[in-house]
């Protein structure tokens, strides 16, 4: 069949690429929501109200999911619910973490008690990952990816008040696990070429413990789609900067 007017058909690998990105692009426009919201609460000075601030991320996480889940396979669809928990743990902890009026109300009750009915993510964060890393529950490449993601914008979790650098552990963990079990990934000329010509080459960048040479250009995959990726409106808010840093800063 030809592509429809002014469009182009995609490619084997096109396709590929965009089918391993949906749990990352769902993840990714959904914080970029929670970073708008957070833009507001800051410009009103702390006292927007907490539930107005719910109520729109809230109505957001839904209209996503109405507009994603009709169209996956029935496996992938348990993969998009847990990517939705990611989402809901990451959003908490923006808030949770930020010096406003509707501080205290959040931590009495936070979007996870509302979506999931818990209020333990940032222990279960970590312990499913460890769960995919040593075998105990099937690992998805794409799922991991959302882990990593967020940890790449700095998820913490129950390693917040330590200050310790587990999370970067973590990271580190994933990506390694990736590169042994996905190698297809980890040839980021294939998977997305483009995202080389946004990743700075010229300055001195951090690597992450225990990573081999190898291992690096899948890092590079992974930021690429962070910043290539529908994450990229947010050079609407404030924030871009910070997290542009903590992206670069995972190299």
């Amino acid at each position: 069949m030809a592509a429809s007017p002014g469009r182009f058909a995609l490619g084997p690998k096109q396709a590929a690429l965009r089918d391993q990105r949906v749990l990352v692009d769902a993840f990714c426009n959904f914080h970029a929501d929670v970073v708008t919201q957070k833009r507001v609460v800051v410009a009103s000075g702390g006292v927007m109200p907490h539930d107005a601030v719910q109520q729109r991320l809230l109505d957001a996480f839904e209209q996503q999911a109405g507009k994603i889940q009709s169209s996956l396979p029935e496996h992938e669809r348990r993969l998009f619910e847990e990517t939705r928990y990611v989402m809901i743990a990451m959003a908490d902890e923006v808030f949770l973490h930020l010096d406003w009026f509707g501080k205290e109300y959040w931590a009495d009750k936070p979007l996870e008690s509302i979506v999931f009915q818990t209020r333990d993510s940032g222990d279960r964060f970590f312990n499913r990952i460890d769960d995919a890393l040593n075998g105990r529950t099937p690992a998805s490449s794409q799922l991991l990816t959302v882990y990593l993601t967020a940890l790449a914008l700095g998820f913490r979790g129950r390693y917040a008040p330590l200050g310790t650098g587990e999370p970067e552990t973590y990271r580190a963990r994933i990506v390694d696990f990736l590169a042994r079990t996905d190698p297809e990934i980890v040839r980021g000329e294939d998977l997305c070429p483009q995202a080389h010509e946004h990743t700075a080459t010229d300055t001195p960048q951090k690597r992450l413990p225990s990573l081999s040479r190898g291992i690096l250009p899948f890092l590079v995959v992974i930021l690429g789609w962070i910043v290539i990726g529908e994450i990229l409106w947010l050079y609407r808010t404030a924030e871009l900067d910070t997290v542009l840093d903590r992206i670069e800063d995972a190299t």
